[in-house]
């Protein structure tokens, strides 16, 4: 083993996959004064880790992973970087993945999504608090290198048709669990990035001479943004360049840069032009037809109660037209879930009854943060699910951070079962109240 930790309560674990970004997200912590430990794993991470505290692990030695990151104190876990799926039987177990392989069996099946979630999810489990790369070193994101004013460019009207072709496509297909990236010409789409990712879609192309291309990259439905937010980085803008695609459109709230400098000046020299923009990619599910109007009535309810609350969180269930639960103040906490876990009906002769009412949350910036901590949402959701409640909406205010939206979005895609509709909109004015 090599260097240890500091030895703080508060060390962060990076749990290190190929790449640059898992020292990237190193230098930036230690640039904010946390203290980190770097769990590499063998064969996959870059020797550059070793610039840090760091240790080295199997994929498949998850006794020692655990070990190694609780030896060193860390009480948070980032994951980030590059890894492909394994295949189950040909890991090298010790006696901490015997221990855990009904959970990690479990983990294994299903699609990409699915799979990262319960990585999540068990982590959790075992103590540490999972946080995402873009919340570790938000200077990632490709919004900075937008601010900071460098590479990013304005869209001319052609490319932004291009794109708003592409961004339609990945949001209608995004709930196949496919991959984050579409190609798209001034003749429409061109390709969807598979299991080969973004590398395999460039290179598979064969554009016809004049053709205008643009690279779109944008979060899925649902995707965990906590190890699973799309990247680019240098080797991006070398593909497209040679695939004879000029534009690249990423949401710049939810897209890291990985060496951001060397990015955008590769693109400069390539004449690939970067895209910064603002996407809501979800597609929101209509609401079942006998909760229209309770929801009708609940966001009715918001915009009636919500300007006298001076700008506090205000939640509302209705049920057959009544407001039944009405919380100020509280969308966050225990009480709101308590309240709710009152009316819960009860099943008759061990059926389940039909969906029915609407549940309303609106918050501010620091409220849809709060929601975003230890499962909140999720646990608001579970009590909405155990309501039998039809749909479930969280209005979030345009101050709020994306990265935290993007978080509720992750928890709703992972929610919506048995004809629960959970959606996460934007209010389209400020904190002061709805129009």
């Amino acid at each position: 083993m090599s260097r240890t930790g500091s030895g703080s309560d508060e060390t962060v674990a990076i749990l290190a996959g190929a790449g640059t970004l898992p020292v990237e997200v190193a230098r930036s912590l230690v640039a904010q004064g946390r203290p980190v430990h770097i769990v590499g794993l063998t064969g996959v991470a870059d020797d550059a880790v070793s610039e840090f505290s760091h240790s080295w692990t199997g994929l498949g030695q998850v006794g020692r992973m655990l070990r190694l990151m609780r030896s060193n104190r860390c009480t948070h876990l980032v994951i980030v970087g590059g890894l492909k799926r394994p295949n189950l039987w040909s890991l090298v177990p010790d006696f901490g993945f015997f221990q855990h392989f009904g959970r990690i069996s479990t983990i294994m099946r299903g699609g990409d999504d699915a799979v990262l979630r319960r990585v999540v999810g068990f982590f959790e489990e075992q103590g540490f608090k999972v946080i995402g790369a873009a919340d570790a070193a938000p200077e990632l994101l490709a919004n900075a290198a937008l601010d900071a004013g460098i590479g990013c460019s304005a869209m001319d009207e052609t490319t932004a048709q291009i794109a708003k072709q592409g961004m339609r496509a990945l949001h209608e297909l995004s709930h196949f669990d496919i991959g984050q990236a579409a190609a798209v010409g001034n003749g429409g789409l061109l390709g969807i990035e598979d299991g080969g990712g973004t590398a395999r879609l460039l290179k598979s192309l064969q554009l016809a001479e004049g053709t205008q291309a643009a690279l779109v990259k944008l979060p899925k439905q649902g995707q965990e943004m906590r190890i699973d937010m799309p990247t680019i980085g240098p080797q991006t803008i070398v593909d497209a360049a040679a695939a004879g695609v000029s534009n690249i459109v990423v949401d710049g709230r939810a897209t890291l840069i990985a060496e951001r400098d060397k990015t955008c000046a590769a693109a400069s020299e390539a004449g690939v032009r970067l895209h910064a923009i603002t996407s809501d990619n979800e597609a929101v599910a209509e609401p079942p037809k006998a909760a229209a109007n309770d929801l009708e009535k609940a966001v009715a309810f918001v915009n009636a109660a919500w300007p006298m609350t001076d700008g506090k969180s205000l939640g509302v269930f209705v049920r057959r037209g009544h407001p039944m639960v009405c919380l100020i103040d509280g969308i966050a906490n225990a009480a709101w879930q308590d309240r709710l876990s009152k009316i819960s009906p009860l099943r008759t002769l061990g059926v389940l009854p039909k969906r029915s009412g609407a549940l309303v949350l609106i918050g501010n910036a620091d409220a849809v943060e709060e929601l975003t901590n230890e499962s909140r949402f999720a646990d608001v959701l579970e009590a909405a699910d155990t309501l039998r409640a039809a749909a479930v909406i969280v209005l979030v205010t345009n101050d709020a951070d994306a990265r935290h939206v993007a978080a509720l979005r992750s928890t709703a895609g992972t929610a919506r079962r048995g004809g629960l509709t959970v959606s996460i909109e934007h209010c389209e004015t400020s904190p002061a109240g709805l129009a």
